[in-house]
């Protein structure tokens, strides 16, 4: 049996989706016989860890000299076909047995190196609105017959892949998200509180809500713009502050972010920390976590928040969320009623007994279920399922 691997990733930032890649790729490498490479769609923070495990591919941005010569001698649909061609070329003689494309995002990849023969595993991290976005659906439909087979991240993913796609249940696995589980770090952690909380300003007697990821509209960044703005609002005996842990300086998002808090009068009662490498800290700075997100299949950052003992908020209807929270990890709202989400925090804020209780769970299932020991081997359970049911010669490449 072919066991080498070819990981494609849409890119290497640190986002959810190649985060958890690499995790699994660290798990790999030491507990089976697989060999891999990657090959990265764009390059990112994370593309020395992508380095440091395994031969690593990133697709130039800049076509190369020889592609723009031909660019101009070829007509639009002859420059594809040479373009595809000379992509193919570059992994024919590899010898793969796979190609595991992790996340939605790499149709092209999925559909030219499944014509060469190859089965295609696609993790999907995505939901509607996700693929929607940064696919299409039209580009989605084309690509899903290229596919062999999926493994969802959620039961919510599982749910939108059989439902608004028609994919049977025998072509996915279900496999949550996952971190790895290591106590010294996380002590290490929860360690680091008063520093960080110093470095934001935070008195000890404020309770600090935090929230973490991209200032997107799924992850609702503006949301939690109103969140803070209701809760501040309200004039409650306890005092707030929040914090919101990611993104990048310079960009439109940022930007837009800060002229919400700027209007609304919340510069000083909203701090942001820019995408760094060391988010654990600063989440283990919070008293509760804030999921605002409008659409999240199931976002690792929560269960960093909770492997730190922090209850969870969050809006029913919103992804995979209630799989992992299920009403004894922390409070749910209905959907995007910021009035109950506020109301929420309160609650947990005004009950430390509840509010360590349900951290105290949290902290439990990503122990029990959610770590890297746990999830992992169900992956290399499905590669090995594919690896062995997919085992076809190479095909001849059409010659342009």
């Amino acid at each position: 049996m072919n066991k080498r691997i070819l990981f494609i990733s849409h890119n290497a930032m640190r986002t959810g989706a190649p985060i958890l890649l690499l995790h699994f790729m660290r798990w790999l490498k030491s507990n089976s016989d697989l060999r891999f490479d990657v090959l990265l769609g764009d390059a990112g923070e994370l593309l020395p860890e992508f380095q440091a495990l395994a031969p690593t591919t990133v697709e130039p941005r800049r076509r190369s000299l020889a592609a723009r010569v031909k660019r101009k001698l070829l007509n639009p649909a002859q420059f594809a076909r040479w373009e595809d061609a000379t992509f193919q070329k570059q992994f024919r003689s590899q010898g793969y047995g796979l190609i595991y494309a992790n996340t939605v995002c790499n149709v092209r990849e999925m559909r030219l190196l499944s014509q060469l023969g190859i089965p295609v595993l696609c993790h999907v991290h995505e939901l509607e609105q996700a693929v929607d976005h940064w696919v299409g659906r039209d580009a989605f439909s084309t690509v899903l017959p290229h596919i062999n087979h999926f493994v969802a991240v959620s039961q919510a993913v599982q749910e939108y892949l059989s439902t608004s796609w028609s994919i049977a249940h025998s072509k996915i696995s279900l496999v949550h998200g996952f971190i790895p589980a290591n106590p010294e770090q996380v002590a290490s952690h929860s360690g680091s509180r008063e520093t960080f909380r110093r470095k934001l300003g935070i008195a000890e007697d404020e309770i600090l809500v935090g929230s973490c990821g991209t200032l997107d509209w799924r992850k609702g960044a503006d949301v939690f713009v109103q969140l803070a703005r209701t809760i501040k609002a309200a004039k409650d005996n306890q005092k707030f502050r929040f914090v919101w842990i990611g993104g990048k300086r310079e960009t439109r998002d940022l930007a837009r972010f800060q002229h919400d808090l700027t209007l609304c009068r919340l510069s000083d009662t909203v701090s942001v920390v820019e995408t760094c490498p060391n988010p654990l800290d600063y989440l283990a700075s919070l008293d509760i976590f804030a999921l605002t997100s409008r659409e999240d299949p199931f976002p690792l950052v929560m269960l960093e928040a909770a492997s730190l003992g922090l209850p969870i908020v969050y809006f029913r209807g919103s992804g995979g969320a209630a799989e992992f929270i299920s009403g004894d990890a922390g409070l749910d709202a209905p959907y995007l009623d910021v009035a109950r989400f506020a109301e929420n925090i309160f609650i947990l804020a005004r009950d430390h007994k509840l509010r360590n209780m349900l951290g105290s769970n949290a902290a439990q299932k990503v122990r029990s279920h959610h770590t890297v020991e746990h999830q992992a081997p169900k992956l290399l359970e499905v590669i090995n399922s594919q690896l062995s049911q997919y085992q076809t010669p190479l095909k001849s490449l059409p010659i342009h």
